[in-house]
């Protein structure tokens, strides 16, 4: 230890009773280490257990709980006697350094601050050992306690943070992986690696601004791979920055292995910028590499019904399997005006007739339709399909109109009991139907 080089100067001067007294401190001191022997043995029995591989990994994690107890024990109790025994040799190298000695030895805190460092190098390559079996879990144990122990450490920060990226999203960890990844971006912000680490927390947090931030930095360096930028440029969308999405979405478009979401969202973008007929050809674009699609369809549907296009409209909705009640209304109002009323009737009576229960999002078209139902229904004379609709609709709202079209179909029907089902006549079918 350097405290030894500062006895060995003075002995070379002569200096007997000086030399007395330095003796007295370091036998103190080399007291005092020798009362943490059983830290060192654990230390150097870590470093036995772990070369000896998978068979004696359980007695290496039991060895690992007795030596994270002996660290926090030889923290506790070393604190004190550390100030202690520091401000007792500061005092003898100022006086030393008045006598005439050469040299500024380094102090006690130097020379522990050097040992943590050690400690958590030696906790880093268990987490490592650990994050490399699959095991990130424990690893991630490891990997915060070496963290703590030498917060100053970047590498020991990064290997923590890609820990957390493996780990699935939890609460707890959420303090742990910002203050990490705030740290590794203050000291390395122009860092590629800590960029994506950062990037992808931000997808998994779905904080927008923090994605667009972060891959927007990337970007410019050519650092985005598909997927990153497809998500960057579906952020740009969500925060209604179309323009710089638009270009986004474009550039993806214009790539070898383009997939069809990138066709849907720069045909979305189209329409925000009232480019219908952009829009159109990507969405036919889309279609022609995801011909099934729903999404596809509905929305291609919905533009073709917005360009008065109805046969196309219902070309496409027709084309959807399980048709959604925004669909089915869309669908039957396309029907309607193409004069089609006994098809529209079908489609909207073929929504609200099955046990699907509508979400809080769906209502408001279920109960559009429940009136398209009873209006056209009512026309045609067809006083069970009336009642029927509108007993429907006002399961979900009170709704004046379709109190008075049930009152007015109930008096048209022959009386029944409560769960008596109505007598429907058949609608021919949609595509069949002329009129």
């Amino acid at each position: 230890m350097a405290f030894f080089s500062i006895r060995d100067d003075l002995h070379h001067r002569g200096d007997a009773m000086f030399r007395a007294h330095v003796d007295q401190q370091m036998q103190s001191l080399q007291d005092s280490l020798e009362q943490n022997h059983d830290f060192l043995l654990l230390h150097q029995q870590i470093k036995r257990v772990g070369e000896q591989g998978e068979s004696e990994f359980l007695a290496f994690q039991k060895t690992m709980a007795d030596f994270g107890r002996a660290l926090t024990r030889l923290e506790n109790e070393t604190q004190g006697a550390l100030k202690q025994l520091e401000h007792q040799i500061t005092s003898l190298r100022e006086w030393a350094l008045e006598q005439g000695a050469l040299g500024t030895p380094p102090t006690l805190a130097q020379q522990w601050g050097e040992q943590k460092k050690q400690l958590a190098q030696e906790f880093a390559m268990l987490g490592q050992s650990l994050f490399e079996r699959g095991d990130h879990a424990r690893a991630l144990r490891c990997f915060i306690r070496a963290w703590e122990t030498h917060p100053e450490g970047v590498d020991l920060a990064l290997r923590l943070a890609r820990c957390l990226s493996q780990i699935p999203h939890v609460s707890t960890n959420h303090g742990v992986h910002q203050r990490v990844l705030t740290f590794l971006l203050h000291q390395k912000p122009h860092d590629s690696e800590v960029l994506h680490l950062s990037f992808h927390w931000a997808l998994r947090m779905g904080v927008h601004e923090k994605i667009i931030q972060f891959g927007m930095l990337l970007r410019e360096e050519n650092g985005l791979t598909h997927k990153e930028s497809l998500s960057l440029a579906s952020s740009l969308y969500a925060m209604n920055d179309v323009k710089t999405a638009l270009i986004l979405f474009e550039e993806l478009c214009q790539r070898n292995g383009a997939l069809w979401i990138d066709w849907v969202f720069l045909a979305r973008c189209r329409e925000r910028e009232n480019n219908l007929d952009g829009a159109l050809q990507a969405y036919q674009s889309a279609l022609a590499l995801q011909p099934d699609s729903p999404v596809i369809l509905k929305e291609l549907g919905s533009l073709f019904f917005q360009l008065n296009d109805y046969s196309q409209a219902v070309a496409a909705f027709q084309k959807i399997s399980a048709p959604t009640y925004e669909v089915s209304l869309k669908w039957g109002k396309a029907l309607q005006y193409q004069g089609r009323r006994r098809g529209a009737l079908a489609v909207w009576f073929a929504a609200i007739e099955s046990e699907k229960f509508p979400s809080s999002k769906e209502r408001i078209a279920f109960a559009q339709i429940c009136r398209h139902v009873v209006q056209v229904a009512s026309q045609l004379k067809d006083w069970e399909r009336v009642y029927f609709a509108a007993n429907k609709g006002l399961q979900f709202q009170t709704d004046h109109q379709l109190i008075t079209a049930r009152e007015t179909a109930a008096q048209h029907l022959p009386r029944r009991t409560a769960n008596q089902k109505p007598i429907l006549k058949e609608i021919p079918s949609v595509l069949s139907e002329g009129a």
